[in-house]
């Protein structure tokens, strides 16, 4: 428990001394895990930038420093990521579609069978509805 604390303080001093403001600002925890430091980040922007740039750095100021990071000297490698549990992606807003009614009811209605006949002049009726509602809006 006690080394846990330790290399916890290292931790946080390291972040403090060689981190940008930004950066601070934008990770989520720093945690050791079999000779790698894991970074993980808000953003996979700065994630990536910080994979690309600032590994290198990283390591050979770990190396550099031994004697103020002995906890952190065994750390080979250097990996930032976003943790996928922790930051899960926004919920789609959902987007009211409109549409307009084109037709206006007028047409013959040539069904000889009754039921039929009622059903297209139920619908024509519809339309109509449709067709005044949205006309005596705009």
């Amino acid at each position: 428990m006690h080394q846990k604390l330790e290399a916890q303080s290292e931790i946080t001093r390291f972040k403090n001394a060689f981190l940008t403001p930004l950066e601070r600002e934008q990770i989520l925890f720093i945690v050791p895990k079999n000779n790698q430091l894991l970074f993980a980040f808000k953003h996979k922007a700065l994630c990536v930038e910080f994979n690309h740039y600032k590994h290198k750095f990283i390591i050979e100021s770990l190396k550099q420093y031994k004697e103020r990071f002995p906890s952190l000297a065994s750390i080979q490698k250097i990996h930032a990521y976003v943790p996928s549990h922790i930051l899960s992606p926004k919920p789609p807003q959902k987007s009211v579609q409109i549409y307009r009614e084109h037709a206006k009811g007028e047409f013959i209605n040539h069904a000889k069978n009754p039921q039929i006949y009622e059903k297209f002049e139920a619908l024509r009726a519809g339309v109509k509805r449709q067709w005044e509602a949205q006309n005596a809006q705009a």
